[in-house]
């Protein structure tokens, strides 16, 4: 994620980085927030794996 990031950042007009992650995956939202993404809301039952819904958080990292 680190070499991701920082190769985006030389990219030209890019601005910023987004992604989504279940509420339910605690250490990669542990290391999302460790990389510098902030959560910007919460999107609830967004996923459903057979009869079960999760909800997401968005993340965004500024460049």
């Amino acid at each position: 994620m680190r070499v991701l990031i920082e190769r985006a950042r030389t990219l030209e007009g890019l601005e910023q980085l987004r992604l989504a992650v279940s509420t339910h995956q605690e250490a990669a939202r542990n290391l999302y927030r460790s990389l510098g993404f902030e959560v910007w809301g919460l999107e609830k039952k967004a996923l459903k794996v057979g009869p079960v819904y999760t909800d997401l958080e968005p993340m965004l990292l500024w460049l």
